[in-house]
């Protein structure tokens, strides 16, 4: 009760914060100058005098707290803000100030005022370090504001370093990693070595490794011979559940560390891995049998996705880009993966899933990470063949739909993002018609005829679905009739009062669904977009519950060009033929 009460009086005060406080947009890690980089540093170890942030302070486009910060930890003193040589005008931390000494928040307990600064942390799983961001900012209002961040180790236990600098980086991730205290730890490093050794950041990381919860390593430049130690973290990552490794330019041996760490991890559920070079033979190291999530994108040479797949008997989710598989032609045993519920694939890759049971499936999405054939714009599929479609390079669903059928399962979310037909969408939406409640469009012009085989009311549908595997499917049913949210992020073509009737439609309160909330996504500019904000207006009325939510996309800036030759939307992959520097040992 007590904790609940705190927490909600920690978010009403929070609402005296001025807007500006909280985060709103994150900073590109690339963006981050090195004047700001240096300054970060300053102002979290606090070794600097008003000389020195002035002329960084001074430069445009720098949200810099109108007081300098504390040169120690320890308790600020009135006369420690009364020189400032920075111009407070613009400053966000004016209205801060004032609410630390005689707005409401002066009155705030400092547990609530630490569970209020927790609320303006960024959402970024690995944030960046910048002084017009929490917790940097919050250390800069007042004495006590500042006394209360550095004794919150919550506000510490997230960070992102951009290695450049070792005079500055290693001392500022070795305070704020000090200041995290105890708490589980989610620390990414984004190194680029340029065969110059950087162990001093790596050993400031790997000695809290016993804490390590979620760890992201980005490195660049690693040919032979091997030119880092993770020997502090090995065997003494007792709670790491995540890393993400995303490496370019590496050689073998300097990923051999990597697969020792994780090799070494009991509780690592979760790997995202990121790469040039595929090769099957050093994943086939990791310790896929614990893994829940698996995420692979490797852009040169072929993988071995079932030899794989066979080690990760309890994978729950997986993501598959890149690379092509090897040769799927081959005879295989099926391949049963009875605890996944969600797939991420490239549509080129579906190949795959003619070897695959997925009995637990309910999440798929299928996205345009293909390769087009640019002489003859047909789809180079799975396996290194060619996709035949209705038209050059789109995507047949046979594989997807015999999977469904084969493993019996029951799809609930359905996002496609591939380039394909209508009708090869209303074979997927027909096999799925009776779970389906998700439903995301992308890369398909859609018409009349799919928007009235979505309308739940006596419209004869105008679209004929081929339903010789389903005879039960008949004209008069409309499809997906549990469909609570449908994302069209495309062209649609249809005639006025078409689409505004299919969502009529599907407000119609159904008997067996309570509180049935209807989530609607068009592109902008849309005919019918005016219809439809009047009947959201409608069914929010102040008088009723509000169960219908629209949503309006901005269209990209090709986005009526290409849609009838979709080739044009995909991006190029480059496989080896490319030029790329090799390493012996790989």
């Amino acid at each position: 009760m007590v904790c609940t009460i705190s927490f909600n009086l920690a978010t009403d005060f929070a609402q005296f914060l001025p807007p500006q406080f909280f985060p709103s947009t994150v900073i590109p890690a690339g963006e981050l100058s090195h004047d700001l980089h240096k300054l970060t540093f300053l102002e979290l170890t606090g070794s600097y005098n008003t000389s020195t942030m002035k002329p960084l302070a001074l430069k445009p486009r720098r949200a810099i707290s109108a007081y300098p910060p504390r040169r120690s930890e320890s308790a600020a003193q009135p006369e420690d803000f009364e020189h400032s040589e920075v111009n407070t005008e613009d400053s966000p931390t004016n209205s801060l100030r004032e609410s630390c000494q005689i707005g409401p928040m002066s009155r705030l307990p400092a547990e609530l005022l630490a569970q209020v600064f927790e609320h303006c942390l960024s959402s970024d799983v690995f944030p960046v370090p910048a002084s017009s961001q929490a917790p940097l900012l919050l250390a800069h209002t007042c004495s006590r504001w500042r006394a209360v961040a550095l004794s919150t180790p919550s506000l510490w236990s997230r960070l992102h370093i951009i290695y450049r600098d070792p005079s500055l980086d290693i001392p500022m991730a070795s305070d704020w990693l000090r200041r995290s205290g105890c708490l589980p730890l989610s620390i990414s490093i984004s190194i680029d070595f340029n065969e110059q050794p950087a162990q001093e950041i790596l050993d400031v990381v790997c000695s809290h490794s016993p804490r390590w919860r979620h760890i992201r390593f980005e490195f660049r430049g690693l040919y032979c011979p091997p030119m880092y130690s993770l020997s502090l973290a090995e065997n003494n990552t007792p709670l790491l559940r995540a890393f993400d490794f995303d490496a370019r330019d590496i050689s073998s041996a300097n990923i051999t560390p990597i697969i020792s760490l994780l090799s070494a991890a009991p509780e690592l559920r979760e790997v995202t891995w990121v790469d040039d070079l595929a090769d099957t033979r050093r994943l086939m190291e990791l310790p896929l049998s614990r893994l829940t999530l698996l995420s692979i994108t490797m852009t040169h040479g072929t993988l071995d996705y079932l030899e794989l797949l066979d080690q990760c008997y309890n994978l729950e989710h997986i993501r598959i880009t890149r690379p092509r598989p090897g040769d799927t032609r081959l005879p295989r045993e099926p391949l049963v993966l009875s605890k996944l519920t969600s797939l991420n694939i490239a549509y080129d890759l579906t190949a795959i899933l003619d070897s695959l049971v997925l009995p637990a499936l309910k999440h798929v999405r299928i996205h345009s990470e293909g390769q087009t054939g640019r002489s003859t714009g047909r789809s180079i599929g799975a396996g290194g063949g060619v996709t035949e479609g209705v038209g050059s390079g789109i995507w047949s669903p046979v594989s997807f739909l015999s999977l469904v059928e084969r493993s019996s399962c029951t799809i609930e979310s359905l996002w496609l993002d591939t380039p394909m037909t209508e009708t090869c969408l209303a074979e997927c939406l027909e096999m799925t018609t009776s779970s389906l409640t998700k439903l995301t469009v992308a890369g398909v012009l859609v018409t009349d005829k799919l928007l009235s085989s979505l309308t739940c009311s006596p419209v004869s549908p105008l679209l004929s679905v081929p339903s010789s595997s389903h005879p039960s499917s008949s004209g008069s049913s409309p499809l997906c009739p549990s469909l609570q949210e449908i994302s069209l992020n495309t062209r649609i073509s249809s005639s006025p009062g078409i689409l505004l009737q299919m969502a009529q439609s599907r407000l119609i309160p159904k008997p067996d669904m309570e509180n049935d909330i209807f989530y609607l996504r068009i592109w902008d500019g849309h005919k019918d977009l005016q219809s439809l904000v009047s009947l959201r207006e409608e069914h929010c009325s102040p008088s009723s519950t509000c169960n219908f939510k629209l949503g309006v996309l901005v269209p990209p800036r090709n986005a009526f060009s290409g849609l009838s030759g979709f080739p044009s939307r995909l991006r190029p992959r480059r496989h080896l033929s490319g030029k790329r520097r090799t390493c012996q040992s790989r």
